[in-house]
């Protein structure tokens, strides 16, 4: 009996690995993430949303934090962002793009902008976005 595996196999192992662990484990954590989104819905119905808007798909926009805690996440369709409550709210933000870059070893050059905490005040029955502007260097709140 010859157990050594060939070349081929490799791909068909990895591609077995990946429809039986990742895929159940990508399904469970996004029915988490629309579960906990829901349940803040329930809980908090005055929550308004704040949609983030990227300019380039190469953009990365991070929220860390909303009032010192997690940011709870929503989707719809492809459509993503996160919640505010009514008032004053500090989100917690930072920002990375990359370019590509002849003088870089890996072909490209990260950007960030440094890490920043918005102030920002929002009504109820309204949507906001928030998007990160690479020209001048800073981040955009407004309403939608």
């Amino acid at each position: 009996m010859n157990f050594a595996i060939k070349g081929h196999e490799y791909l068909i192992w990895f591609g077995m690995a990946i429809l039986f662990i990742y895929v159940p484990c990508m399904y469970l954590w996004l029915k988490r993430r629309k579960n906990r989104a829901v349940a803040y819905e329930h809980e908090h119905p005055e929550a308004v949303k704040v949609y983030f808007r990227r300019i380039e798909m190469d953009d990365t926009l991070n929220i860390i934090s909303v009032n010192g805690e997690k940011p709870v996440v929503h989707s719809k369709g492809t459509k993503y962002g996160f919640y505010l409550l009514p008032g004053e709210n500090i989100i917690h933000v930072r920002c990375q793009w990359a370019n590509r870059s002849a003088t870089a070893l890996s072909g490209y050059k990260t950007h960030t902008i440094e890490d920043e905490k918005l102030k920002v005040i929002v009504e109820t029955n309204k949507t906001y976005s928030l998007s990160c502007n690479r020209k001048l260097q800073q981040f955009e709140f407004k309403e939608a």
